[in-house]
């Protein structure tokens, strides 16, 4: 299986760094950009994606379905399990290291919550489309391709959740590689890569702590931008602003040069 964990493109709260968990920022212009480059690159290294998964949250649809604008027969499958992290009564606020201390009427989703959330989604998508590549073998065609579009905490804590279903000597790291593979960062549109193949033979023991013992995981990039390259900004602060989702072609308006 071929893993490809992304983060949704640019918001307006992610400009004016405004916590944004289960409310619904809307796109930048900017992000509306990033989405487009995202699509067309996947489309130009030929990856087809037989799976895609994405958060119900519209910033994260609207990525995953630049992904499925290059395959019309493929729709992404949405989730509230892949949400971002509820920060309660802190929605909409700018983050300090004070507000998780804070009594307030609703507090911030637990970092538990977070991976139940995650092996969930684990258990009952990931995994599931992995041991069935592996029972078909070789002669069922190609292996699984999946994009999971997410949220930068979430992504997190499921990457850590598929971490712990490894056994340490599993798990490989090319040298390309970011050296901060086992603690990430996703930057808008960024995305972590891994490759994952069957040793021998599949365990799985408590449904809390899954252990893959019969597979290796591999990562081959984190954080990946390369569709970013040469993207900037558009000046004026129109790159910054809402993006009006009834423009049918924003390569138009934003000019030839962010292309």
């Amino acid at each position: 299986m071929k893993l490809y964990l992304i983060r949704h493109a640019e918001t307006v709260d992610n400009v004016a760094h405004r916590l944004a968990g289960i409310k619904d920022s809307p796109l930048t212009n900017h992000g509306a950009l990033q989405i487009t480059r995202l699509g067309r690159y996947f489309a130009s290294q030929n990856i087809k994606f037989s799976h895609i998964f994405s958060s119900d949250l519209s910033r994260a649809v609207l990525t995953a379905e630049g992904l499925s604008a290059h395959q019309p027969e493929l729709s992404p499958v949405l989730l509230p399990a892949l949400r971002e992290r509820d920060f309660g009564s802190f929605e909409g606020q700018k983050w300090h290291p004070t507000w998780e201390s804070s009594i307030v009427p609703k507090q911030p989703e637990s970092e538990v919550s977070m991976r139940q959330r995650a092996n969930t989604f684990l258990t009952d998508y990931l995994l599931p489309l992995l041991i069935a590549g592996d029972e078909a073998g070789d002669e069922a065609g190609d292996e699984a391709v999946v994009a999971v579009v997410s949220h930068g905490l979430l992504l997190r804590s499921l990457w850590r959740a598929l971490l712990a279903c490894f056994p340490p000597s599993d798990v490989r790291i090319v040298e390309d590689a970011d050296i901060n593979a086992f603690n990430p960062f996703w930057a808008n549109t960024g995305y972590l890569e891994v490759l994952v193949r069957p040793k021998l033979s599949l365990s799985v023991g408590d449904p809390d702590m899954l252990v893959l013992g019969g597979y290796s995981l591999q990562v081959l990039g984190v954080n990946s931008r390369a569709h970013l390259a040469d993207l900037q900004r558009t000046k004026g602060g129109v790159g910054s602003a809402t993006f009006d989702q009834r423009q049918k072609r924003i390569d138009h308006f934003f000019g030839q040069k962010n292309r």
